[in-house]
């Protein structure tokens, strides 16, 4: 079943962040909150971005405990479970909240099954103008049902690969923020030659 059908029939629901128009000379009380970012949920790191909000803004488009987290643009398909340091934070411009009923989908075997590689041939299409990154419609991706407890059998399994996974990632983070440390001094005359 796709995650739009599952939806139609009450076992999972979906929030995102409401994007509105700032006027800047009209009062009122909105205020920056901390919001993930798709790099943050890739990472799995606290959120690193903020949004506007205010008080009439929807309060469920606030991360939750066991919330799976999907990135609306990506390199790659990515789902995560909400990170304790993650929970509370909004959700920013393009990451969603998917929120599935526990007494019938696993949310760890939901991530598994939201990654296969299927499901990036079937949900996602490359975006013009973001340097070839997937633009993910949620609604499109397929999730097997399975009976709960062959879902909690396989879960554990999926949660130590999708740990692994953010683990792989952050060396190459470490590697990448080195380069453009290097490249910028030597570009900016504070890094010789000599040097490299």
């Amino acid at each position: 079943m796709t995650l739009g059908e599952l939806s139609r029939i009450g076992t999972r629901t979906l929030h995102r962040h409401t994007t509105r128009v700032l006027h800047h000379d009209a009062p009122g009380p909105d205020r920056g909150e901390p919001a993930l970012t798709s790099q943050d949920v890739i990472a799995g790191r606290p959120a690193g971005g903020s949004v506007l909000v205010s008080p009439d803004d929807d309060p469920e488009a606030r991360v939750q405990a066991q919330d799976i987290l999907v990135p609306a643009i990506a390199r790659t398909l990515v789902a995560r479970i909400a990170t304790v340091e993650q929970v509370g934070a909004r959700l920013g411009p393009g990451v969603h909240a998917v929120r599935v009923n526990p007494a019938l989908l696993d949310p760890w075997f939901a991530v598994g099954a939201l990654t296969r590689a299927e499901n990036a041939t079937r949900a996602a299409r490359t975006s013009v103008g973001t340097s070839g990154a997937l633009r993910i419609d949620v609604e499109r991706l397929h999730l097997p049902v399975l009976p709960i407890g062959e879902q909690h059998r396989r879960s554990e399994t999926l949660r130590r690969l999708t740990e692994w996974d953010i683990e792989l990632l952050r060396p190459a983070e470490t590697g990448h923020e080195v380069v453009q440390a290097l490249t910028s001094a030597l570009v900016d005359g504070r890094l010789d030659l000599s040097d490299v």
